[in-house]
């Protein structure tokens, strides 16, 4: 109990030393308290700031050529009643284009940085 006392005494005092709209204390599990006054705390992110750009590329890929495989490897047997004997056709073409879209507009974005 005592180091929860005194960890909350650091992190008041962090508080009350600086200015109170800027300054920030952060009580961490093992009874230490960092002070920053708002600035960056971490520098990099997952994968950097191209996350959104690579997550993008994925999904894109994923639907690119998961309707590419409807289309030309269809199932042999459908696995219920309810289940289509091979994909549209229309649809699957469509899906397929906005996901070669958006994978080569990711990837053009990431050669591009």
């Amino acid at each position: 109990m005592e180091s929860h006392a005194g960890s909350l005494a650091l992190l008041a005092a962090a508080v009350d030393s600086g200015d109170r709209s800027s300054s920030v204390a952060t009580a961490l599990g093992n009874g230490h308290v960092v002070a920053h006054n708002g600035g960056v705390i971490a520098e990099t992110l997952l994968l950097g700031d191209d996350l959104l750009l690579w997550l993008m590329l994925a999904l894109g890929g994923a639907l690119f050529a998961g309707n590419v495989m409807a289309l030309v490897r269809p199932p042999a047997q459908p696995r219920n009643d309810a289940d289509l004997v091979e994909a549209p056709r229309s649809r699957s073409i469509l899906m397929a284009a906005i996901g070669f879209v958006v994978g080569i507009a990711a990837l053009a974005a990431l050669v591009a940085k």
